[in-house]
């Protein structure tokens, strides 16, 4: 499930990203497309004058590029506006960090930000757009619901669940949910 190619495996269209907000989450964003092997990065920000245009100028601006990423931590805002950029044509890929690890048969959703030193475990899911950040533990068969955020060095636990539009704080650990018996006691 993991969304677009990688930069160099698109032989039609330079390597070139719009990242929605230019803040120190942008800031991030761009080492991360840098690294996924973005060679032109610019942004999208109604404060930023060094913005290559601002959020309502996004319907003519997006296209211009061959993908798209955004970089607000907000989670409902951070919902909207890829919402708003899906209904433009230009992608919108996960982007996954070469120091962090993923399995193979993990899921990555669309929009989704994988940050250095990330670990995404065998059959986790990873919902759209949410942000795993440095040092974060997805455990095999975890879920991370979309728009979710799980900060810096946070864990969830195998088999749990974390649900959509929900930040994790950095250092905790999330665990699944006790088993409830049939007589209706926590096993």
């Amino acid at each position: 499930m993991l969304s677009a190619p990688r930069p160099s495996e698109s032989a039609t269209r330079p390597a070139t990203i719009l990242i929605v907000g230019a803040g120190g989450h942008g800031c991030v964003v761009a080492e991360l497309a840098r690294a996924c092997g973005y060679s032109r990065i610019d942004f999208a920000d109604d404060r930023s004058p060094g913005a290559a245009g601002a959020l309502s100028d996004l319907p003519a601006l997006a296209p211009r590029y061959s993908a798209t990423a955004v970089s607000i931590g907000n989670l409902p805002l951070r919902k909207a506006l890829l919402d708003r950029l899906a209904s433009l044509p230009v992608p919108i890929p996960a982007l996954v960090h070469p120091a962090s690890t993923v399995s193979p048969s993990a899921q990555i959703g669309p929009g989704a930000l994988v940050l250095p030193g990330a670990i995404v475990h065998t059959n986790a899911v990873v919902g759209m757009g949410a942000i795993i950040s440095a040092g974060a533990v997805i455990d095999h068969d975890a879920v991370v619901g979309s728009f979710a955020h799980v900060d810096a060095g946070a864990v969830v636990a195998a088999r749990a669940s974390v649900p959509s539009l929900t930040k994790v704080p950095a250092g905790t650990c999330v665990r699944p949910a006790p088993p409830i018996t049939a007589g209706g006691g926590i096993k």
